[in-house]
């Protein structure tokens, strides 16, 4: 072509395969009518038929796309100019693939084209007036037309014969075409189709079987079978003079194709008219641009002839079992593709309902794979489910942006209600255009209810069962105590916390008491500037959260009271409050005689209390020793050696004034003790002054326990050195103490001894949490243990959170096995060096790759680190991943993203990093960018990220959390009678008293529906109104209970009470133990409901919330689940409640098969909810009060109550007359 000095362009076609465009000018591409034409070997003839072209009597533009598949260009030396064409190469396609590229590449070049039609370089119009003749009669055609077929003239041997082949002006009608098909197929030469004169619209996207002979006939049968609403028959003009000597036609007839396809034709096309009918042989069922489908004897057959298809794919679809697609059997016959699958009775899938999209696309999450062919004849519809009846190349392997192009399409074929053609343009247009995507109104939330349907549905956020807590043991007898002096102020908090959480965690004291000493100094062995002033703002803190009952400060400037004292305790005279040494005396001495109770367990502020064996009751065992005859005290053990057991309390020791448990009433009996003045001061403190007196008799002080519960005490220097300190601190609670420490009171200060549990793996995930919400906690770790591959390690840093979380992530941690180490700092924060450091100490691995997983995220699915693992290598440097985004669920366009995206726009961040070259760890995982060339790249979605705050604020909506009913819990609401009125009442019970029962044959009907679909619940909660005033709350508890303990005891079965009156004690007490629930005792209404949310509230009351979208829910029907009231099931409990007052009538009568299902009465409920304007679950101690108080009653349920005290409850949809 060269040789021509054509202009030329290449076109990229088909996955990035190229092909040159030749042309003389670019005028060309504006035509109006393209006529197609095929050149393989021709010669002189290709004149002929380009000047019958050109001879063409019109106003009408026409060019001529030759696709060129010679092995030489000999015939365009027959070509006097090529004005008006466009040659395109394509080497070794076959006539059906030849025909189908030419109409491809006529879409994209010829832009101004209304029609295309066809003429073989060996045929030539029928007249100069052919094209005008036929292109007039379809400008009387509607916009709904696209193809037309005419009639043609004969030639043989070159010259015209007396023949002409018209199509019937009846020829769609079935009994017509198979009568002439019949024929044909017998050989009647009259009765062939006139298929080369057929036209078509360019966007109308019709393809020729590659069936090896006769795929134009095969093609105008398929369009007067199934699209000839679409078409006309020009049954009185001529377009081609069609020469019957053609050279495919003779090949075609001596090997007998040209036979052996027609009657083919026919048997297919009886089948297609018949719909499916009994037939012998093989049929044609269908076809698309990779192959053709045929069906025999049961056996779907595809046969391939794409040129796409490669073997590797091949292997892969081999593989493919399960799911949505076709499970084939594969096989290469005569150089091509086979794939056999049974062929299943089926239904047309021209359209499907969300819960059908999303069952689909749930499948291809889990098996990872994707369809990029979206169109309706690909799928069908079997036992009320979606099936991908295509297979092929178009079947991938998963990725982000090939999923994100998948569900796009299925959104505006069957949601958006496009055609074919216009998904396949929409599609390929803005495929990786986020943007763009988000402006097709609805997508952003289908895809992203899809991804919380697989990711943060999938298993990770699991609420604990809501079992009975244990009751603590009361010690009524005993008063806590902790000294602290002005040196403490910058640890008193956090010991306090350490302190209550290892020893109240099981225990409860009479009191708990404070002792501080405002002393400004100096101290004996001081060790930190005294800051009496901060002191004072941390007691204040620790008596508003509870930690303490009371704080005891001694009046060391009351001389008097000093000289009672001391007169008491010694029988000796001084005022100063400090003994010789400057500790304090008096302040200790004073404090116990405050205590109202005869034992008090007392300890210096700074101790460090292990308990790594579980509760071993050590208070009690304790008391029990000091009950012995002549004992004043018991110390707290220290730190044993491993497997040593239980050594009984005995010895004659001095008091543990550092941990001990005290007799203060025989300690008062024996005063006053040995001690002495010097200076004017005592010389002994107390504990040294009974020690005196214990070894002039019997007295005695014990030690001993088990090797469960122990204290060390840190001497001054270790207190200097803070996260030395920190980390002593953690282990000790931990219950990880070095062997080193055994049987020592002081903290071994060997930095080599305290080290955190070590991890050998190659792949370490990271997760750092800094007050962190609780249920993204727990569902981080979650995600991470629900892992499928287990060769990884895990280290969790917590950077200075609350001690209350510290402790429930502690508390979190024991679940979780030995891959898991827990890093946590209290006195200061986790910065990048210390970050590192710590993993350099905990890693034994040669520079481990650390994959990191930030606030409010978790690893996407359980094939995370299977899809990371499979891939990593030691040349990988890092590891970028895909994140899916809560804010950004379809990405962020390159130009304008404060994200990093890939070059599909999908999130993309550097997620893993070498130990050794770790940095930037300030920036947010999801935010951190890599450039090397040699990370691993995957192209998946590795974590789910649910921050709404990453990005521009402005950005984010009121609420901009979506939540999906929880089909795996659910509530009933048995009754809405209730024994109390308390504010705020979410089923009205308060608002707008009702008796409503629910009958107990509902709970029959409920056991029978959840047998036969064989649903095994994660929880079943039974609620009301007050659930057991119900008048047969103890036979449908017992019934129950009976089924679940039969076919799912796993399920999570709880009754939620008030616990409030008699009845309601006695009937609780007539139910098994495994229902019972740790009641609220709403006997103080307005303590036990201040942590009410606004129930009535309407958000849709509220101006700048009337246009949010209320299918989004709220925490309670993802956290809670759905919910089966006397009106029905919905997507919460809560709503069958608003039902009852505003008989909105959305109750279902069966338990609904898809959390879809419910999107609409969503939007009606949650609109007048006050739980909506709750964007994420905040556990109820959290709560700050920064909703409005749950007396609120906006306009809506104003007028909603006002109605129902007229009408009365609405009537009940499930009532058993």
């Amino acid at each position: 072509m060269k040789d021509l000095e054509l202009k030329s362009k290449i076109l990229e076609l088909n996955e990035g395969e190229q092909f040159p465009v030749y042309f003389q000018d670019e005028g060309v591409f504006d035509s109006e009518i393209v006529v197609c034409m095929l050149v393989h070997n021709n010669g002189a003839e290709v004149s002929d038929a380009i000047s019958s072209v050109r001879d063409q009597e019109t106003s009408r533009s026409i060019a001529i796309l030759i696709v060129d598949g010679s092995e030489n260009t000999d015939w365009s030396s027959h070509v006097g100019s090529f004005e008006g064409i466009a040659i395109v190469r394509a080497s070794h396609y076959t006539v059906a693939q030849a025909r189908n590229l030419s109409h491809q590449v006529s879409r994209r070049i010829f832009a101004s084209a209304n029609w295309l039609c066809r003429l073989d370089a060996d045929d030539v119009l029928d007249s100069q007036y052919s094209v005008e003749g036929i292109a007039s009669k379809l400008d009387m055609g509607g916009p709904e037309i696209n193809w037309a077929v005419a009639g043609n003239s004969l030639s043989e041997s070159g010259c015209r014969i007396n023949r002409i082949n018209r199509p019937e002006e009846n020829l769609h009608q079935p009994e017509v075409l198979l009568s002439r098909l019949k024929r044909m197929g017998e050989g009647e030469s009259g009765a062939e189709l006139p298929s080369c004169n057929l036209w078509i619209k360019p966007n109308f996207r019709v393809i020729y079987p590659d069936i090896g002979s006769a795929e134009d006939h095969w093609l105008v049968t398929y369009l007067l079978i199934h699209k000839p609403e679409e078409g006309i028959i020009i049954h009185d003009s001529l377009f081609a003079n069609y020469s019957l000597s053609g050279s495919n036609t003779e090949v075609n007839r001596s090997n007998g194709s040209h036979s052996e396809s027609r009657r083919r034709l026919y048997s297919s096309a009886k089948y297609w008219t018949l719909e499916g009918h009994e037939t012998d042989g093989e049929v044609c069922i269908g076809w698309g641009s990779e192959g053709v489908v045929w069906l025999e004897n049961g056996t779907v057959k595809k046969r391939f002839h794409s040129r796409l298809l490669s073997q590797g794919e091949v292997d892969w679809l081999s593989n493919l079992k399960g799911g949505p697609f076709p499970e084939a059997e594969w096989s290469k016959e005569d150089g091509a593709y086979t794939a056999r699958y049974p062929y299943e009775e089926t239904l047309e899938a021209e359209s499907a309902n969300r819960a059908q999209l999303s069952k689909f696309i749930q499948s291809c999450l889990e098996q990872r794979v994707v369809s990029l062919n979206i169109k309706r004849t690909n799928f069908r519809i079997r036992n009320g489910e979606l099936l991908h009846i295509d297979i092929g190349h178009w079947i991938r392997p998963y990725t982000d942006r090939f999923f994100r192009d998948m569900c796009l399409q299925l959104f505006l074929a069957y949601v958006g209600e496009k055609t074919d053609d216009e998904v396949r343009e929409i599609s390929r247009r803005i495929r990786n255009d986020p943007d763009a995507m988000a402006n097709i109104s609805g997508f952003e939330s289908f895809y992203h209810r899809e991804m919380l349907l697989h990711s943060y549905h999938g298993g990770s956020f699991v609420k604990p069962k809501r079992d009975v807590l244990p009751e603590k043991r009361s010690h009524d007898e005993v008063t806590l105590m902790v000294r602290a002096c002005a040196m403490d102020a910058h640890l008193i908090e956090r010991q306090s916390y350490h302190i209550f959480q290892q020893l109240c965690s099981n225990d409860s004291f009479k009191e708990r008491i404070l002792l501080i000493d405002y002393h400004p100094g100096p101290f004996l062995r001081q060790y930190a500037d005294p800051d009496p002033k901060s002191l004072r703002l941390v007691t204040e803190h620790l008596i508003q959260n509870g930690i303490f009952d009371r704080v005891l400060v001694a009046p060391i400037k009351d001389e008097d009271e000093i000289k009672k004292c001391y007169s008491r305790w010694f029988n000796l005279e001084s005022i100063i409050p400090h003994n010789t040494e400057g500790a304090p005396l008096f302040q200790q001495l004073w404090a116990f005689e405050q205590i109202q109770t005869q034992y008090v367990l007392q300890m210096d502020c700074d101790v460090i209390i292990g308990r790594t064996g579980g509760d071993d009751d050590v208070i009690s065992k304790m008391l029990q020793a000091l009950g012995r005859p002549q004992v004043f005290g018991v110390g707290f053990n220290i730190p044993q050696k491993p497997n040593s057991g239980f050594r009984e309390y005995s010895g004659k020791f001095v008091p543990e004034i550092r941990l001990g448990l005290f007799d203060l009433f025989r300690i008062f009996s024996q005063a006053p003790f040995p001690n002495s003045v010097k200076e004017g001061r005592l010389v002994k403190n107390w504990h040294r002054s009974i020690e005196v007196f214990q070894h002039q008799n019997d007295w005695t002080c014990l030690r001993g326990g088990g090797e469960e519960s122990w204290y060390l005490h840190p001497m001054n220097s270790l207190k200097t050195d803070l996260p030395f300190y920190d980390r002593v601190i953690d282990l000790c609670e931990q219950g990880k103490i070095p062997t080193g420490q055994a049987e020592k009171w002081d903290v071994v200060e060997d930095k080599g001894l305290w080290r955190y549990s070590s991890r050998p793996e190659d792949l370490l995930f990271t997760l750092s949490l800094r007050d962190s919400e609780k249920h993204w906690m727990r569902a981080a770790i979650k995600s991470l243990a629900n892992q499928s591959d287990t060769r990884f390690g895990v280290v969790i840093f917590d950077d200075c959170s609350k001690q209350s979380k510290q402790t429930w992530l502690l508390e979190e941690m024991e679940k979780m096995d030995q891959r898991f180490t827990l890093v946590r700092r209290r006195f200061g924060r986790i910065d990048g060096d210390s970050y590192v450091d710590a993993l350099n100490e905990i890693c034994t691995a040669k520079d481990p790759m650390i994959f990191s997983v930030g606030e409010k995220e978790i690893l996407f699915d359980e094939g995370v680190a299977s899809r990371i693992l499979e891939s990593l290598n030691e040349s990988h440097k890092g590891v970028i991943g895909s994140s899916y985004s809560s804010k950004f669920p379809l990405g962020q366009m390159s130009q304008h993203a404060n994200l990093p995206v890939n070059d599909f726009n999908v999130i993309s961040s550097l997620r893993g990093t070498r130990l050794s070259s770790m940095k930037n760890l300030e920036t947010p995982p999801i935010m951190r960018r890599g450039a090397s060339n040699d990370l691993l790249q995957i192209e998946s979605y590795l974590v789910f990220n649910g921050d709404f705050g990453i990005g521009p604020v402005e950005d984010v909506n009121l609420r901009p959390t979506t939540y999906i009913p929880n089909l795996k819990k659910i509530e009933l609401d048995i009754t809405y009678i209730c024994n109390l009125t308390c504010t705020g009442c979410s089923r009205s019970s308060a608002q707008a008293p009702s008796s409503m029962h629910m009958p107990i044959e509902h709970i029959h009907r409920f056991l029978e529906e959840t047998n036969r679909k064989e649903i095994r619940w994660e929880s079943l909660h039974i609620l009301g109104g007050e659930p057991t005033l119900h008048p047969n709350f103890v036979e449908i508890v017992l019934t129950l209970d009976e089924w679940f303990q039969k076919h799912s005891p796993e399920t999570d079965l709880k009754v939620i009470t008030n616990g409030v009156s008699k009845l309601t004690r006695s009937n609780l007490e007539k139910i098994p133990e495994r229902w019972h629930y740790d009641n609220s005792y709403k006997i103080d209404f307005q303590r036990a409901t201040s942590h009410f949310e606004p129930f009535n509230l309407a958000p849709i009351d509220l101006k700048d919330w009337e246009s949010e979208d209320f299918t989004k829910g709220c925490y309670i029907t993802g956290d809670s689940g759905i919910g089966l009231t006397p009106y029905g099931y919905f997507h919460c409990a809560i709503a069958g409640g608003i039902e009852r007052i505003m008989n909105l009538g959305h109750g279902l009568e069966s338990m609904p098969d898809h959390p879809w299902d419910m999107l609409e009465m969503m939007e009606d409920y949650c609109k007048n909810c006050g739980h909506f304007l709750s964007d994420t679950f905040v556990e109820r101690v959290d709560r700050d009060g920064s909703l409005p108080p749950p007396d609120t009653v906006s306009e809506s349920w104003e007028l909603a109550y006002n109605q129902w005290k007229k009408d009365g409850d609405a009537g009940s949809k499930l009532r058993v007359i």
